[in-house]
């Protein structure tokens, strides 16, 4: 089964019609995704691409888990405050997803106190997995002035 992940991407029309340029698909078994925010496939798709024209009837059902789907984009339309209050998120998805912050079981005075000086603490483009502390916080830490740990504080 060939998957074209990342490859071949089209845009359905409004009546939900789609086509592949044929010259750009070879013969072969292929499975077809969607991204349609609220809905999932209804169950596997496969296509065998051969010398004739191939079809698949693609249908969709609504999604029973809408934040899987969205995007850091949408996370942060839907999040209730002013632009203002929102546009502090965008220093986050530098390092993880909105989904990550939304989802936490951390309430505001543990954000205040806990979450947001230890964020503070990690340099752009640390991940989850691969947390780069920022020079200054390890300087500290080196001099015993700094939170110890691997993770700057407590979790």
């Amino acid at each position: 089964m060939r998957e074209c992940v990342g490859r071949e991407r089209v845009v359905s029309d409004a009546d939900g019609k789609f086509s592949f340029p044929a010259a750009r698909l070879e013969p072969g078994d292929y499975t077809i995704s969607i991204r349609a925010i609220g809905y999932d496939l209804d169950g596997p798709q496969q296509v065998k691409i051969g010398s004739s024209p191939a079809s698949a009837d693609v249908k969709l059902v609504k999604t029973k888990n809408l934040a899987r789907q969205m995007s850091n984009g949408e996370w942060i339309a839907s999040i209730p405050g002013t632009q203002q209050q929102k546009l502090s998120l965008l220093n986050c998805v530098s390092c993880h997803s909105v989904d990550r912050i939304v989802r936490s079981s951390y309430d505001k005075e543990a954000f205040a106190t806990q979450i947001l000086p230890r964020m503070a603490s990690y340099a752009n483009q640390s991940t989850p997995i691969h947390i780069q502390k920022r020079m200054a916080t390890r300087l500290l830490e080196e001099r015993g002035e700094g939170e110890a740990g691997p993770h700057g504080g407590q979790q």
